[in-house]
C-alpha cells in the first residue's frame, strides 16, 4: 500500500479518535500511557500472530490505532509549546 494511503487511514483514525474521546489528558505522562496502551495492543496481536492464533489485519488496525494515538499527542504537545506551558497534570 502507497503510504499516502497509510497516511490517509492514520488521519481517519485520528478523526474517528477525537470523536469518540474529545477530552484529552493535559498532562504528558498520561498521554504518553495513552501512547503505550496503544502499542501494547499492537504488541498483543503480534504475540497473537506469532503463535498462530492472530490475524495481520488485527495487527494492522492496532498500528494505524498507535501511529493515530503518537501523532495526536504531538499534535498536543505542539498546542503547548505555542502557549509556552508544560504540562504536569
Amino acid at each position: 500500500m502507497a503510504m499516502n494511503n497509510i497516511l490517509f487511514e492514520i488521519q481517519n483514525e485520528i478523526a474517528r479518535a477525537e470523536i469518540k474521546h474529545p477530552v484529552w489528558p493535559t498532562c504528558n505522562l498520561k498521554r504518553a500511557a495513552f501512547v503505550s496502551g496503544e502499542a501494547g495492543e499492537a504488541l498483543k496481536e503480534a504475540i497473537k500472530l506469532y503463535e498462530g492464533k492472530g490475524d495481520l489485519e488485527n495487527l494492522r488496525t492496532e498500528l494505524i490505532q498507535a501511529a493515530g494515538t503518537c501523532i495526536r499527542m504531538i499534535k498536543e504537545m505542539d498546542k503547548d509549546l505555542t502557549k509556552n506551558t508544560i504540562n504536569k497534570n
